[in-house]
This record gives C-alpha cells, sequence and structure tokens, in this order.
C-alpha cells in the first residue's frame, strides 16, 4: 500500500553547476504535465553566484515572473514555482528541508561530493543529482514526512505484500 500526499520538490542549483544543461530541467521541472505531477520542481533554490543568471534565462525560457512565500508551503498542482536564492551549502539544505512535504529532490552541481553530502541531508523519498524525473520501476518511490507512507515499486514494493510472522519458543534445555 502507498499513500502519496505531495511534493513541493527542490531543486538546488550550485554555483558550479552546468547551466546550459540546468536551466532546461528547471523550466521541463515545473512544465512538464502542465505541473500536475508530484515530483514538479516547484521550487527552485539557486547559490547566489549564479541567481542572477539562472533567474534571466529561466525567465526566458518561460516567459513569465511571480513569487509568493505561501507557495513554499503549499501544495500548488500546476506550473508554478518559486525562486530563492541561498549563500551556503548548509543554507541550500535547510530550505530544502523547510518544508512539510519530502516526495524528491534535485541536486546540480560539478561536485560529486557535494552531491554526495547534500543527498545523505536532503528529507525525501528521492534524489536527483544533474537530472530531474529519472523513475525506473527497480526504483523505490515513496516520500518522506507528509509525502506519503509506504513505498512503490523496486524492492521495499514488495513488503507490502507479504505477511511476517515472529515465532517464539521456550525450549528447554537439550539433552543428549
Amino acid at each position: 500500500m502507498n499513500l502519496e500526499l505531495g511534493g513541493k520538490t527542490p531543486m538546488i542549483v550550485f554555483d558550479d553547476a552546468d547551466l546550459d544543461a540546468v536551466v532546461p530541467l528547471l523550466a521541463a521541472g515545473v512544465t512538464t504535465f502542465g505541473g500536475e505531477f508530484c515530483m514538479t520542481g516547484s521550487r527552485i533554490l539557486v547559490q547566489r553566484g549564479v541567481a542572477d543568471e539562472v533567474r534571466t534565462r529561466l525567465a526566458g525560457l518561460l516567459e513569465v515572473e511571480d513569487v509568493h512565500t505561501d507557495l513554499v508551503q503549499k501544495e500548488v498542482f500546476g506550473p508554478v514555482a518559486t525562486f530563492e536564492v541561498f549563500d551556503t551549502e548548509t543554507d541550500a539544505i535547510a530550505r530544502a528541508n523547510a518544508t512539510e512535504y519530502g516526495l524528491a529532490a534535485g541536486i546540480f552541481t560539478g561536485s560529486l561530493n557535494t552531491s554526495r553530502r547534500v543527498s545523505r541531508e536532503i528529507q525525501a523519498g528521492t534524489v536527483w543529482t544533474n537530472t530531474w524525473a529519472a523513475i525506473n520501476d527497480g526504483f523505490a518511490e515513496g516520500g518522506y514526512k507528509q509525502s506519503g507512507i509506504g513505498r512503490l515499486r523496486g524492492p521495499l514494493a514488495i513488503t507490502e505484500f507479504q505477511e511476517a510472522k515472529t515465532v517464539v519458543h521456550a525450549i528447554p534445555p537439550f539433552q543428549a
């Protein structure tokens, strides 16, 4: 059984990310299926050093501009995203986790070490690095916090169809 209740997926862009590859993924992350997708990249978090460039490129692709702080917490099933600027890795993690949801997250960086550190700290059931919405039948899908209970697909999903049993025997000492 799986109960999936929403996302608010943060898409975290670090200064060393390949913006030519990242910006189209950010646009796709908020517009795919008209934003009516539980893993919509609805929270764009960009490190200060590239924030203006990402904002300009993204606005050019999307041809829109609006941000309201309530959107960080409320589930909007449509092509709406917030744009937040962060300074440090610790700040990015805190902002990414500052929601009651935890279905998925995206990390965009040129550093495997950054990806590994941030992935461990993000409170989400799925974390992608330098991609978005990579889903496979072998991957368990489900969220943390208010993003649901249980897992779809993958080895963890089969546990929903299994019955566990605990058996305890009080056996007297072995006699030869």
